[in-house]
């Protein structure tokens, strides 16, 4: 049996061929690695070695809960589609397993820091650049290794999908960074629909966190919000600053970086105020 299963979800389009290549370069075209994808519209180019499923109409975050109940191996690795793993990454996972029930690795750049896509990349993954503090209490939620153990049986997983988020604020877990394991992003990006994403997300969040236990009093988060876009901001230049090619790459498309997190900032105050989620089906 495979030490570790791929959990891979994708919505739009995507290149079946182009992420085994990714894969393949990445070492984890392997006897010990077995390779699920959930997507919402089937490949042109199926590849062997590759089990896709299509889920149309759920969320990013049902497709993993629906790949994660699939996969048989010990080790499951949460992944998305548009950031494959780099070359050298299985090798590290591999090594790493069995010493912690949970991992994660950096997430880098896929894109140069004057091309408008790295954009998507400040505002969503900037704080996991390279070189990564063992004490950084957040993880990516796109490169995540967890024991099966921890997620069987889990009815939030099987009814409403995977979610760091959640496990982490119910403090399930807590992850090993593994610094030679980095994914790329290479999300596709377009500005206006990059800011519909991001106040879709921020709705469903502020809604979750509302309803979740320990949440703190409506009326607070809801002011916090207007604090929101500064604090947000800040912290991404604080990030960017640790790297001189992010420095340059953040200045250069500030303007829109504080457009996405003031997109944020109304999503949650949303949340907040309806308490509903909005179509999470949406949610990519």
């Amino acid at each position: 049996m495979p030490e570790l299963s791929l959990a891979i979800a994708i919505k739009g389009p995507w290149d079946c061929a182009e992420l085994a290549s990714d894969l393949q370069a990445a070492g984890a075209i392997s006897p010990r690695i077995d390779i699920w994808v959930a997507c919402d519209r089937p490949p042109a180019d199926p590849v062997d070695g590759i089990e896709v499923v299509v889920r149309e109409g759920m969320s990013l975050f049902q497709m993993w809960g629906d790949l994660i109940a699939r996969c048989r191996s010990p080790y499951v690795a949460v992944l998305h589609g548009s950031a494959p793993p780099a070359p050298g990454w299985a090798q590290a996972m591999l090594a790493s397993l069995g010493l912690h029930q949970a991992l994660c690795g950096p997430v880098e750049p896929g894109y140069p820091p004057s091309d408008p896509r790295v954009i998507g990349y400040l505002v969503e993954y900037c704080q996991f650049h390279r070189p990564i503090a063992q004490a950084m209490n957040e993880v990516p939620g796109n490169n995540l290794v967890l024991a099966k153990s921890m997620l069987e049986g889990d009815s939030c997983i099987e009814r409403d999908g995977f979610s760091k988020t959640r496990m982490l604020g119910a403090g399930e877990f807590r992850a090993e960074w593994v610094n030679g394991a980095p994914v790329l992003h290479r999300r596709p990006f377009e500005l206006l629909p990059f800011f519909r994403r991001r106040f879709r997300h921020a709705r469903a969040y502020g809604a979750i966190r509302l309803a979740g236990p320990g949440a703190p009093p409506r009326t607070v988060l809801i002011l916090c919000t207007l604090f929101l876009p500064l604090l947000r901001v800040s912290r991404i230049i604080r990030h960017a600053w640790r790297r001189p090619s992010l420095r340059f790459a953040v200045m250069r498309h500030l303007p829109a970086i504080v457009a996405a997190e003031t997109c944020w900032s109304a999503g949650e105050f949303v949340g907040y105020v309806t308490t509903h989620t909005g179509n999470v089906a949406l949610l990519d």
